[in-house]
């Protein structure tokens, strides 16, 4: 699964009623020559089962999942921008309609903060505007989080995902113990406070009413067993949940804090309690295996 983010103008309402997305593959200029532009250049690598954030106005108004790969097509008749050239790139997609519509407001401190600079081209201006860009390339790391964002539409998501890449969901209690696990519920949450005698394992916070069942690796890009493998997850106090699910922090195969010191300062730290020497011991190996792939989502280094 690969996440891109497609801007739509006037054609958002043709989107809704044909299910495609579709884009020039060049202009031509003034002196004769094709130009490419840099936003229509990542319609051409979306995949079956690949997601797309379709925002209008600063705000998510669809979630499409690629039915099959993009595919060379002539400008749909029904295309309501006719100002481009015929040919160009269409992608056919399942599309989830958000009701309401999704803010960018709320993630996008943190992305531009942690994964700006790895979307191609950059989503996001140095003043936080959203680039003039038709279509934008996003990391894993990006995707998951603007996807943690939409509620339950995130396993609608998800399902829809899996259906174009295997053909097949979980059903039944199985898929309900799944569901449950995304938003730290259920058996999973229970098996993670278990694991961690209900403490949270930095802070030592031991109410269990107050600690949340945060995945390691996002449940969106876990695989079925790893979404509710107690293993993927830690029971985490409210301020470091929000910061760990964010990718302010991580932590080394030593359980040392890493803080992601251009999102966030020490006097942060101070305000939330939390000790930049703050350490998590007894990690094993598969929770150490979960970190790295934590740290590499969110652009750690030790």
């Amino acid at each position: 699964m690969a996440f891109f983010w497609v801007n739509l103008g006037k054609s958002y309402k043709e989107v809704a009623a044909h299910n495609f997305l579709w884009a020039p593959a060049y202009v031509v200029g003034n002196n004769g020559k094709k130009k490419i532009n840099a936003g229509w250049e990542p319609v051409k690598e979306v995949n079956a089962g690949d997601v797309i954030f379709c925002n209008r106005d600063e705000n998510i108004i669809y979630v499409a999942v690629a039915r099959k790969a993009a595919y060379p097509a002539k400008r749909p008749p029904t295309r309501a921008f006719d100002q481009w050239n015929d040919d160009g790139f269409q992608i056919d997609v399942d599309l989830t309609v958000l009701t309401p519509a999704v803010s960018v407001e709320g993630f996008k401190a943190a992305l531009m903060a942690i994964h700006n600079h790895e979307c191609s081209p950059a989503l996001f201006s140095k003043t936080g505007r959203i680039a003039q860009q038709y279509m934008v390339r996003l990391p894993l790391g990006a995707g998951a989080l603007i996807l943690r964002y939409l509620g339950d539409a995130e396993v609608n998501v998800c399902e829809q995902v899996t259906l174009r890449k295997k053909g097949r969901l979980k059903q039944g209690g199985a898929r309900e113990i799944v569901a449950q696990a995304r938003v730290g519920q259920g058996q999973f949450r229970d098996d993670v406070l278990s694991l961690w005698q209900h403490a949270c394992p930095v802070t030592g916070l031991d109410k269990p009413e107050l600690l949340t069942a945060s995945h390691i690796v996002p449940w969106s890009l876990s695989n079925e067993i790893e979404k509710i493998d107690p293993n993927n997850g830690f029971p985490f106090s409210p301020a470091l949940d929000k910061l760990f699910d964010r990718g302010y922090v991580s932590f080394n195969d030593h359980g040392r804090l890493l803080i992601k010191t251009s999102a966030l300062g020490s006097k942060d730290l101070q305000c939330l309690g939390i000790s930049p020497n703050a350490k998590i011991s007894r990690l094993n190996a598969e929770q150490k295996a979960y970190l790295a792939r934590h740290r590499l989502l969110n652009h750690f280094s030790d």
